[in-house]
């Protein structure tokens, strides 16, 4: 049979057209095309089918696993420019993802890789996150390779990704006090100044009815762990850098067995920064609890019955005090960290050293600074270790002295005291002088803590 030039011709240039881009997606690679000219910043796209593909676009990899589709799909992957403002994101990495609308059986990989990283950030935090509603959130899939400078992950769908710079070793300066504004009120925010109560800052502002009751800098200043509430859901203790970035919660939200929320609160960190000692009501009675610096392992140590306990913290010695009123009675105690050993502690100077958080030494380790009782008023004191010596600092008369730290250099004491009825935080030269209100005009305040 004799068939027509011209048929014969279409026929073929027919059967080009629909061969060619399955060899070429069978060869794994996808037809590539620009959406807006070559260069490693365009976007790309690529038809592929069942057999598999990948493709590539700036410091991104796409890659498609072999039935991820059933059929030819036009997928692509460009850089994005468009999503919620955070500061974790690494600049440059973002990058958005289409899949042609089709139903992947197989999930994809993203490959995105990073090179220069801004001061202070720990490579070993890089964790890739997508967009979800509007929010960026942590793709649980994600693998930092340190050799090749990528962060990776098995996506599901289209969308909205990047790399994240989940912590950072940006250490706040020396002589950082850490304290809360304006206490209870409506208008309270943890915040942070120097010892001239200059360079004040806002890190966690919050609103009528929630409140922040406690916070400590870690050992290295790089974070801080706090207990806050929003006024419904009772107090959860948190941990943040140390500029208020990355907020994550380490424990709370629990229910007491009367079915009303839990309270967990006065966290306080060991002198490795390993270990968070704090307090929570979550059987029904408030008890001493640990857990690891990134909320893991929360260990129960102690089980006293009708508690109240009122403060918590690591000793220099490496012990855990606090104090607490058992049957009316309030006493300070001491426990080790297995829960064994509890026993109350007289509170005398010759056990100064006993009930003082580790926080309360001089940086030379000789020294304790304390609020000691005189007549009927608070002062603040120095006592050596065996409290043995002391050595009076103000002639306050304050109902309470709170929280003395040193400074880094050993010359000055911070601290909060009670004048009046109203909280201040004050500073102090360690012979006395230069006694200095710093929050006066804007108390009442209370001091947490001291880098």
């Amino acid at each position: 049979m004799l068939i027509n030039r011209s048929k014969l011709t279409a026929m073929l240039l027919l059967c080009i057209a629909t061969v060619m881009p399955l060899l070429l997606s069978g060869c794994g690679g996808g037809a590539l095309s620009s959406a807006s000219g070559s260069g490693l910043s365009s976007p790309s796209s690529a038809s592929i089918s069942s057999f598999g593909g990948s493709l590539a676009s700036g410091t991104s990899n796409l890659t498609v696993p072999a039935n991820a589709v059933s059929s030819l799909t036009t997928f692509s992957i460009g850089p994005t420019t468009t999503y919620p403002s955070d500061s974790r994101l690494l600049a440059g990495s973002a990058y958005i993802v289409g899949t042609g609308g089709a139903y992947l059986l197989q999930p994809l990989t993203l490959t995105i890789q990073y090179s220069t990283l801004p001061t202070g950030a720990v490579t070993s935090s890089l964790t890739m996150y997508s967009v979800v509603n509007n929010t960026w959130k942590a793709v649980s899939s994600s693998t930092l390779n340190t050799s090749a400078s990528t962060v990776s992950a098995t996506i599901q769908s289209a969308g909205t990704y990047a790399i994240f710079i989940t912590q950072t070793t940006s250490v706040v300066s020396s002589g950082t006090i850490l304290f809360n504004r304006g206490a209870t009120t409506a208008a309270n925010a943890l915040s942070a100044m120097n010892t001239t109560g200059s360079s004040y800052v806002a890190l966690l502002s919050s609103t009528a009815n929630a409140y922040t009751s406690s916070a400590h800098f870690s050992p290295t200043g790089t974070t801080i762990a706090y207990s806050h509430t929003d006024g419904v859901h009772g107090f959860s203790i948190y941990s943040m850098n140390s500029d208020g970035t990355n907020v994550t919660t380490l424990t709370g939200g629990q229910t007491k067995p009367d079915s009303t929320y839990a309270n967990s609160y006065y966290p306080a960190f060991s002198t490795d920064g390993t270990t968070i000692v704090f307090v929570s009501d979550r059987t029904g009675v408030p008890q001493v609890y640990t857990m690891t610096s990134a909320g893991a392992s929360v260990t129960e140590i102690t089980s006293i019955q009708d508690t109240a306990i009122s403060n918590v913290f690591f000793t220099h010695a490496g012990l855990i005090a606090f104090n607490a009123t058992v049957n009316g009675v309030s006493a300070w105690y001491q426990v080790s960290t297995a829960g064994t050993g509890l026993a109350s502690v007289n509170s005398t100077p010759a056990n100064i050293s006993l009930v003082s958080p580790w926080t309360a030494y001089s940086p030379s380790g000789t020294t304790i600074a304390s609020g000691y009782q005189v007549g009927t008023g608070y002062d603040l004191y120095v006592f050596n270790t065996t409290g043995s010596a002391k050595t009076r600092l103000t002639t306050l008369g304050a109902s309470a002295i709170i929280a003395p730290r040193f400074t880094s250099d050993g010359t000055k004491i911070v601290f909060q005291a009670t004048v009046g009825g109203a909280g201040s935080i004050f500073v102090v030269n360690i012979d006395g002088t230069g006694l200095t209100n710093l929050t006066a005009t804007n108390g009442p305040d209370s001091l947490f803590d001291l880098y």
